[in-house]
């Protein structure tokens, strides 16, 4: 849990900016990182950056969209409710 919480939480911060800085050496080391948590017993299954990156997209994807459509229907329902 520590790992996911700490290791992972840094790793994800903002990687969809900075992924595309990163050399393949160090996506490597990275990768290794996680390979090296998995054996230890850290982790449950092996991670890999581009994973991450996927997994992160994804949820930002998702939690914009929610957010758009929150608002149509915020201001449907207060348009339904100033025509009285």
């Amino acid at each position: 849990m520590f790992f996911y919480a700490i290791i992972i939480g840094k790793i994800t911060y903002a990687i969809s900016s900075w992924y595309s800085f990163l050399a393949k050496a160090q996506i490597a080391q990275i990768n290794s990182l996680f390979k090296r948590a998995f054996k230890y017993g850290y982790v449950k299954f092996i991670i890999t950056v581009e994973e991450l990156l996927a997994s992160y997209d994804d949820q930002l994807f998702i939690k914009q969209l929610m957010i758009i459509i929150v608002y149509i229907i915020y201001y449907r329902l207060l348009s339904l409710t100033n025509m009285d």
